[in-house]
Parts: structure tokens; C-alpha cells; sequence
């Protein structure tokens, strides 16, 4: 009905997408969702949950303009094997900037290392011990100076002024 009614997605250049896949449903939604996106010719951003990440992992995605990709939606955690899965899929690869939960700092490191397309990554990290508390210690941050050890030396890390448990990272 959707095709009937829009036929053309070329003009959509960003989406949100909100969980409403139930497991006991059938795999005509993501189904549908994966011809959207691989219509929508001219999309460069997507903001979705890890829900739906873990769902569009089963699909065949072929959209290449898709640039942008915001996972923070949502209250779940990217945890190794999902990074792993995001990494190999289309959309990881294809991936310059991404906005994502993950469980802990060492899946920060696989996903720079990985991403080849990276140039940008904000992200909350589970293991994370800094809070919107810690305001004064920023100084003697234990998780920025641990990222700065580990990094490549074209990694530039900062945490986020405006809500500290946030990591920005740019790679030039």
C-alpha cells in the first residue's frame, strides 16, 4: 500500500526509525523497511534502535548513499557481537559518522580500527565510571586519557561539554 501511495522515496535524505518489529510477527515489516531504504536513493542518515539494527543485520541492504548512522536511540547497549555485525554489514562499511551505545571501551577501539569510512564516532560507553557529577574532575579523566593512549595519533577524543557521558572522537 505504502509503494501505491509514495512511489518514489529520492527525495529523503534522513530517517528515524522506531521499534514496532515484535518477534512473533512475521518479516514482511523488515522486509518492507529494506525496500524503503534501497529506494530511497539520496538518504544519507539514519537514527534507529539497536532493535532494529539487530533486524536489518538479516536483510540485504544496498543503498550506498547512506552515510550517517545514529544508534543512540533507545536504552540498549551494542555488545561485541553486534558491533561485529554492524562492522561486516554494508551499512558499517559505507559508515562515516556514527552515533552508537556500546558496552565497553574496548569496542570503541574495534569500531575505529574497523570502519574504514569512520571520520566521526560519539558514543556512551557502558563501563563509562564518569557522570554529569564528575564535572570538576574532567581534568583527570581516566577514560579520555585511556582512549588517547590506545588511539592512532590522527584521533582526536574529547568528552562531551554538554552531556559528559558522551565521547566525541573525530579521525582525520
Amino acid at each position: 500500500i505504502l509503494w501505491s501511495i509514495i512511489p518514489k522515496f529520492d527525495r529523503l535524505i534522513s530517517i528515524e526509525l522506531v521499534s514496532i518489529i515484535h518477534p512473533d510477527e512475521s518479516d514482511r515489516p523488515i522486509n518492507d523497511l529494506r525496500l524503503l531504504l534501497n529506494r530511497a536513493i539520496h538518504l544519507y542518515s539514519i537514527t534507529m534502535d539497536y532493535l532494529i539494527v539487530s533486524q536489518l543485520s538479516l536483510v540485504q541492504i544496498t543503498n550506498k548513499s547512506i552515510r550517517r548512522l545514529d544508534l543512540i536511540a533507545g536504552d540498549g547497549h551494542f555488545y561485541g557481537l553486534e558491533c561485529i555485525s554492524l562492522i561486516q554489514s554494508l551499512l558499517g562499511d559505507q559508515c562515516e559518522v556514527l552515533l552508537i551505545n556500546i558496552e565497553n571501551r574496548s569496542i570503541a577501539l574495534d569500531l575505529i580500527e574497523k570502519m574504514s569510512n569512520l571520520r566521526a564516532l560519539t558514543f556512551q560507553c557502558q563501563d563509562d565510571r564518569w557522570g554529569d557529577s564528575n564535572e570538576s574532575l574532567l581534568i583527570d579523566d581516566e577514560f579520555i586519557q585511556w582512549l588517547k593512549h590506545r588511539l592512532p595519533s590522527n584521533c582526536l577524543v574529547v568528552r562531551d561539554e554538554s552531556e559528559l557521558s558522551a565521547i566525541r572522537l573525530w579521525i582525520r
